[in-house]
């Protein structure tokens, strides 16, 4: 059981009123590539992404990117060839960061593929959607369901690949 002080009392107009309570500060927000990707387009988008989030409108449109995307990301493990998916999702990064820590603790057997590895670094989180351990050096891959390359992506690719090294 946790004790908390009793409120403190103020005097106003010859009655006590309970002071306001304290507000909570909150933990330190994890930044993740989307948003700082966020925060490039528009630094109100990154606050309110931040500070607001119960405000962000989920609608049919949205599950159906959602949706696209990971069809698209369960075609690019299978043309890619065989590796290993971390399993924790989006809502378990722990999980995810334990899980992609443990895997990649494991000696090298020939080039193993993860998917979906999870990496932080100065409070950033990124998943990878794809990361082969090689003997000359780690790929990083990012898988796109356009036929361009466009600026974003490439700075979607510079902040994976710091965190990663991180």
């Amino acid at each position: 059981m946790r004790l908390q002080p009793a409120p403190i009392q103020e005097r106003h107009a010859n009655k006590h009123v309970p002071a306001k309570p304290i507000r909570k500060i909150p933990m330190t927000p994890h930044l993740s590539k989307s948003r700082i990707q966020s925060g490039r387009q528009c630094e109100k988008r990154l606050w309110l992404e931040l500070h607001e989030a119960a405000a962000a409108r989920w609608d049919e449109s949205a599950q159906t990117r959602l949706d696209q995307g990971t069809a698209f990301g369960e075609l690019a493990r299978e043309l890619l060839g065989g590796g290993v998916l971390v399993e924790a999702d989006h809502r378990h990064v722990r999980e995810a960061l334990a899980e992609t820590a443990a895997l990649l603790a494991k000696p090298l057997r020939g080039a193993a593929m993860l998917f979906e590895a999870a990496f932080e670094y100065q409070n950033v989180r990124v998943r990878v959607d794809g990361f082969k351990r090689q003997a000359h050096g780690d790929t990083l891959i990012e898988v796109k369901s356009t036929t361009q390359v466009k600026p974003e992506h490439l700075w979607d690719c510079a902040i994976q690949t710091w965190v990663a090294e991180g």
